[in-house]
C-alpha cells in the first residue's frame, strides 16, 4: 500500500501557526502526513508533466513524497512526485494543534479528465475504491473516484460532461479536508474565518471551511470525525 508521508504547500510557517498549527521549524505534523511549508509563493518554479512550461508559482500543494514498494515517476498526470522505498511504517501520534484539527481525512485532486488521472493511477497499482456522482463543491455536479494512501484518502474530482478544450490540462492538487476531533470549538477558534459547521455529503458528520482571508494559499475544509472512530 503506498501512503503520504508528506505534502509540500507554499505557505510560509508563520501563516500556519497564525492559524493554530503546532509547528517544528518549517513542519506541520497532521495524523501520520507531515506537511513542510516551503515560503515559495511567487517563486519560480519549473513545471513537470505535461509538457508545462516554467511557469510562476501561485500557492497551494506543490508536490507529494509517497511511501512506495516501486518507483515512481516524477510526475503523475502532472502531479509532481517524489519516492521514499516502502514498507511503510506508522510515526509517533502527532502533536496536538490549538486549532483541535488532528489530521487529514482527504486529500482532493482536480482534472479536467478524470477517467485519464484514474487510469494513471490504477497503471501504477493504486486501487480505485468506489466512484460517485453528484453535487459537490459549490453545488456543481462533478464526479469523483476515492483511493485509500495510508491513512488519507485521496479524492480525485472530474467534471460529468469533460470540456474537450481542457482535456489535455494535467491534473492538480486542490485541496485538503481536515479532521477536527470537536468542530463547533475548532470552528469557533477560527472566529469569523470560518462558516458554521453543516451537514457533510458523508452521513454522519459535519463540515466547515476557512477563508483564504486566513493566509494560506490551500483549500481547507475541516470535518467532525467519522461516526466509526466515535
Amino acid at each position: 500500500m503506498s501512503a503520504i508521508l508528506f505534502l509540500t504547500v507554499a505557505d510560509d510557517p508563520e501563516t500556519w501557526a497564525k492559524l493554530g498549527f503546532t509547528l517544528d521549524g518549517r513542519t506541520v505534523r497532521l495524523g501520520s502526513t507531515a506537511i513542510t511549508l516551503t515560503g515559495t509563493v511567487g517563486d519560480t518554479a519549473n513545471g513537470l508533466g505535461d509538457g508545462a512550461a516554467e511557469r510562476r508559482n501561485s500557492g497551494g500543494i506543490t508536490g507529494w513524497n509517497l511511501a512506495d514498494d516501486s518507483p515512481l515517476p516524477e510526475s503523475i498526470d502532472g502531479l509532481r512526485t517524489t519516492a521514499t522505498p516502502g514498507p511503510f511504517t506508522t510515526p509517533p501520534p502527532a502533536p496536538v494543534h490549538p486549532n483541535g484539527i488532528v489530521s487529514i481525512d482527504h486529500l482532493v485532486v482536480n482534472t479536467p479528465n478524470l477517467a485519464r488521472t484514474v487510469a494513471a493511477f490504477e497503471d501504477l497499482g493504486w486501487e480505485c475504491r468506489r466512484t460517485r456522482e453528484g453535487a459537490a463543491y459549490g453545488a456543481q455536479k462533478m464526479r469523483q473516484a476515492f483511493f485509500w494512501f495510508g491513512d488519507v484518502i485521496v479524492e480525485v474530482v472530474g467534471p460529468v460532461t469533460p470540456d474537450p478544450t481542457k482535456l489535455d490540462r494535467p491534473a492538480t492538487f486542490f485541496g485538503l479536508a481536515l479532521t477536527a476531533t470537536d468542530i463547533d470549538a475548532t470552528a469557533a477558534f477560527f472566529g469569523d474565518l470560518a462558516k458554521p459547521p453543516t451537514d457533510a455529503v458523508q452521513q454522519g458528520r459535519r463540515i466547515t471551511s476557512i477563508s483564504s482571508r486566513g493566509g494560506s494559499t490551500v483549500a481547507m475544509a475541516i470535518m467532525s470525525p467519522h461516526p466509526k472512530a466515535n
